[in-house]
């Protein structure tokens, strides 16, 4: 509807989207803390006042700490076998191709798998387990180059 009444007033009335899309990502479990979960909060108030959704006084808007990335370069990183996990990166650090990310040990058969990153990045997500199956997923990374196609997203 509001691309019909955009069209309809045409160039003398210039109309801003009325709307923002945005995606919150959120911390992993083990990864909030009192100071982290009053920060991000005050910054998702922040965020709301400066675009105008509610009203206030708004605190200037800090630089971002990382450049925006494609969705093709966020990474889901998988454990290929069951185990114990141990992360082995911080959630925030920033990575190099190739970077240990987590291994998993088996302790049955007294071996160590490392998972590694496939994209220079930043490490933003990891479950709360220590065991896990093959085939879990078990954190995500993201970088700006583009490592996968297809549908990235689904409901």
């Amino acid at each position: 509807m509001w691309s019909e009444l955009c069209a309809f007033l045409g160039d003398a009335v210039p109309l801003n989207a009325p709307n923002i899309a945005a995606t919150l990502e959120h911390r992993g479990q083990r990864d909030v803390d009192y100071e982290i979960a009053k920060k991000d909060a005050d910054a998702i108030i922040d965020f709301l006042i400066a675009r105008g959704v509610i009203e206030g006084e708004a605190r200037e808007i800090p630089p971002l700490e990382q450049n925006a990335t494609p969705l093709a370069g966020s990474e889901q990183l998988i454990a290929p076998v069951s185990g114990i996990v141990m992360y082995r990166a911080e959630i925030g650090q920033r990575l190099k191709k190739g970077d240990a990310m987590f291994d998993t040990v088996d302790p049955l058969k007294d071996t160590v798998t490392t998972i590694t990153t496939q994209n220079d990045g930043v490490f933003y997500m990891r479950r709360a387990t220590r065991f896990v199956t093959a085939g879990a997923p078990m954190g995500r990374a993201t970088g700006d180059t583009p490592i996968r196609t297809g549908v990235l997203i689904g409901a």
